[in-house]
């Protein structure tokens, strides 16, 4: 395996692991803003 693919496995590995991550801060996020807004 060579450099690039190993840089492109690995991309793709961190992708998946912190899309659900970003996903939830975003949610949390959003979350509160609505809840600061609403007051």
């Amino acid at each position: 395996m060579n450099a690039t693919n190993k840089l492109k496995s690995f991309g793709s590995f961190f992708l998946a692991l912190s899309a659900p991550i970003l996903a939830t801060t975003a949610l949390l996020r959003y979350n509160e803003i609505k809840s600061f807004y609403n007051l």
